[in-house]
């Protein structure tokens, strides 16, 4: 990947290259007047040229070299590998890479497409028996806007937009909509009830990221207090991912860009912070104020935990950092698991998903004693062996 740094440097070089040119090309006559060495002259412009391109490449050569040390380089962690964790089943195509996990349930995994909710897709534990059906949406416009999310926990589905003040509640067994609410704004939501889901949103008094349980029937809105905590600023040093342990009913909110998660219970209570195995306990990000006085990143955010996913008790954290008892070339031809306790939050093992056709893993679900994950328009199953807290 070209950075802004390579961008730099390219355009430093060939705007050095250029104006050295252009003088050569000016003087071009007072040298060969002066000299009478026409061929001298060509070959020291040459010879320049070539230097300027060479360290034009050289200085590429360097920066790549440099970016791909920044998630290689020693963390000051070690991670525990058991042998034989997971074992592939099966897979399946999709035919299109825009699908996500919306849940699961029934011994079935359910599966919608970005920004399209008009549909859910089903196949059970053994990816045999696939299904697509077809949700009957209300008539509203406002359903074309994007990040619409659908969730599923059954015997019902949701559909939420935050930025519209969107929730819809439908049953599986029919598909139709039931329930509509308009009355809150978020930029996250999980079910975690028929009547209720927990949320992000933001806090304008506050001038940060919150956490918030919203319950449908009657309407009703319980905020959280000082659970996620800023650094640099309110919203991205907090951002993160929402996550809910249906088996110890428990809210588990994990942050990107430090090594950070949240226990809480079903009323946002913080029960507990746990730290991850890695040693980034600041969010490494950089921030800058654009002219209408709007926040905004101004370089790419240093990623710790990529993504995060609760089941039967146990936290399973993808992480983009390379402990130190690790091989890199093991670590960039694979995605990194560690697996953590919900209630403890002791760290208990590692594993790698390795590349399918060259593709790393995009999301990933737990099932049973199954994750499933997605490889753009792949659908992947694996045993998960040995892990103490899943259901042999």
């Amino acid at each position: 990947m070209v950075t802004w740094r390579v961008h730099l440097q390219i355009r430093t070089n060939l705007e050095f290259c250029d104006h050295v040119d252009k003088n050569l090309c000016q003087h071009d006559f007072y040298f060969y007047k002066l000299k009478g060495n026409k061929d001298s002259y060509k070959r020291k412009k040459l010879l320049l040229l070539a230097t300027c391109f060479i360290s034009s490449v050289a200085s590429i050569l360097l920066l790549y070299i440099l970016s791909g040390q920044v998630n290689n380089r020693k963390n000051g962690f070690i991670r525990l590998y058991p042998p034989h964790v997971i074992t592939p089943l099966k897979i399946i195509d999709l035919s299109e890479s825009n699908y996500y996990f919306a849940g699961k349930g029934e011994s079935k995994i359910f599966l919608a497409k970005i920004n399209d909710p008009s549909s859910i897709f089903t196949v059970d534990y053994n990816l045999t028996d696939t299904h697509t059906y077809s949700i009957k949406l209300p008539v509203k416009p406002r359903l074309i806007q994007a990040n619409i999310s659908v969730s599923v926990i059954p015997p019902h589905f949701f559909i939420t937009q935050g930025s519209a003040h969107l929730i819809m509640r439908g049953n599986l067994s029919d598909y139709t909509i039931n329930h509509i609410d308009s009355s809150f704004s978020f930029d996250q939501a999980i079910p975690v009830s028929l009547n209720s889901l927990i949320i992000r949103t933001y806090d304008r008094q506050r001038k940060q990221n919150i956490l918030g349980k919203i319950y449908m029937d009657p309407p009703k809105f319980i905020r959280s207090v000082n659970n996620l905590i800023k650094q640099q600023d309110g919203i991205f040093s907090t951002d993160g991912m929402i996550n809910y342990d249906d088996n110890t009913r428990s809210i588990i909110y994990i942050y990107f860009y430090r090594n950070s998660i949240l226990s809480l219970d079903s009323s946002l209570n913080l029960i507990a912070t746990y730290k991850t195995i890695d040693t980034t306990s600041q969010a490494k990000i950089g921030l800058a104020y654009l002219s209408d006085s709007s926040l905004t990143m101004n370089k790419p955010p240093h990623f710790v935990n990529k993504q995060c996913y609760t089941a039967n008790g146990l936290i399973f954290v993808h992480s983009v950092l390379k402990a130190n008892n690790e091989e890199t070339e093991i670590f960039d031809k694979s995605t990194t698991i560690d697996v953590y306790n919900v209630k403890t939050g002791l760290y208990k093992l590692s594993f790698y998903i390795p590349k399918y056709l060259g593709m790393k893993i995009t999301s990933f679900i737990v099932a049973d004693t199954n994750i499933f994950v997605l490889y753009d328009h792949f659908l992947f199953s694996y045993h998960l062996n040995k892990i103490p807290g899943l259901p042999y």
